[in-house]
């Protein structure tokens, strides 16, 4: 267990740490720190009714969380009225053949409503990159992006198309980030968003490269567009200059989330942009080129939430408080899921984030909390504990 002496000289550590990147830093460390952020991950397979949603919303007020971070895009389609991506699927059938049927209700409207008329911030969780997921295309006579920009999709090596009935994860299908027309669709996806609805926040997840599945980065465009920007070196390939490719492959990544940052807050001042991250910076760097980091310190997000689901609580403080030592003054809510926890461990867990000075947690995730929309043991746990008093609304964008 981590003592209150570990507690003490971890923070030390922490407002002892300095940044020692050349580019430039946001800090808006002046600012008084807001409430404590509650919030909770509603995944979009939680709901399939205007019921559900309302039940969702009573659920996570009435247990008090103030932040429901909801999800309305899985993989290139759309649980909200979109003019660019298909209405989903699973609002309206039990398989892909429903694609792009308007389900006669607009779930994210509704959740916006219902959050809203309870004291909750609502923020639209979008998966960044996945842009397709079943083992059977989409009917062909839908505009979605696997028929209509199949040369969007990430490629390996060999020239093979990324696709998710390969893979034992039944996983998604990702879109290539170095392909300039990715990053537009996105961008004027997630200002769709932004522009048409009265979310609080915006949140991304998958806003990396799929690594833990292959290494799927060579889409031919991509490729070529790096060989042209280091067009001095000799024979500019990724192979021939890794360093390079994985710095520019974060790079692709970086502008999506400044370009988006930027037009939103432009359009909307009082937005908050944060990100899920993965739990290990180095490896989301490395691995997944997720720079996390650098988007906090040049002030393109308002705030992360690691995914920190595994850990125990010693470990934990050590990971959690890496993650606040590079906040640069915005806001990081360690992510815990109680489903992999004992409830003393759960309980530790949101005491520790709070003696790091974290500025709140976020909870994976509903359907865990609350099965069939009934409260289980944890999410009582977290009421009688906790979570006994209820927050207001805290986000503020920086």
């Amino acid at each position: 267990m981590l003592t209150r002496t570990m507690v003490a000289i971890s923070i030390m550590v922490l407002l002892g740490s300095a940044c020692k990147s050349g580019e430039q830093i946001v800090r808006t460390d002046t600012r008084s720190a807001p409430p404590e952020a509650r919030a909770l991950w509603v995944a979009r397979m939680a709901y399939k009714t205007p019921e559900d949603v309302r039940a969702i919303m009573q659920n996570a007020a009435e247990f008090n969380f103030n932040i429901v971070l909801f999800q309305i895009r899985g993989n290139a389609t759309a649980f909200y009225s979109s003019d660019l991506e298909p209405w989903a699927w699973e609002l309206t059938g039990d398989d892909p053949s429903t694609l792009g049927t308007d389900p006669g209700w607009d779930p994210l409207q509704i959740a916006c409503d219902e959050a809203h008329a309870r004291g909750l911030e609502l923020h639209a969780w979008v998966n960044v990159f996945p842009a397709w997921r079943e083992t059977v295309a989409p009917p062909d006579s839908v505009d979605q992006l696997w028929n209509t920009n199949r040369e969007w999709f990430m490629q390996n090596a060999a020239g093979d198309v990324m696709w998710p009935q390969d893979w034992w994860t039944y996983w998604y299908a990702f879109l290539d980030p170095g392909v300039p027309e990715v990053k537009q669709h996105l961008h004027d996806v997630f200002l769709e968003i932004v522009e048409d609805y009265p979310v609080d926040g915006l949140h991304y997840d998958y806003v990396r490269y799929p690594s833990e599945v292959g290494d799927w980065a060579y889409n031919p465009t991509s490729v070529e567009r790096f060989a042209e920007h280091y067009k001095d070196y000799d024979d500019a390939s990724p192979q021939k200059y890794p360093v390079q490719w994985s710095e520019w492959k974060r790079s692709q990544i970086t502008d999506i989330v400044e370009s988006v940052y930027l037009d939103a807050k432009k359009s909307r001042p009082d937005i908050f942009v944060s990100a899920a991250v993965i739990h290990d910076w180095p490896r989301g760097h490395n691995d997944y080129s997720q720079d996390a980091q650098r988007w906090l310190a040049r002030g393109l997000l308002d705030g992360t939430t690691p995914m920190l689901y595994s850990y125990k609580p010693d470990k934990f403080a050590f990971v959690a408080r890496e993650h606040l030592q590079h906040a640069y003054g915005r806001s990081v809510w360690p992510g815990l899921n109680p489903s992999r926890t004992t409830d003393e461990e759960l309980l530790e867990l949101i005491q520790v984030s709070r003696e790091l000075g974290a500025g709140g947690v976020a909870l994976f995730s509903y359907r865990g909390l609350f099965p069939d929309h009934e409260p289980g043991d944890k999410a009582r746990l977290l009421r009688k504990g906790p979570f006994s008093e209820s927050v207001a609304v805290r986000t503020q964008a920086q």
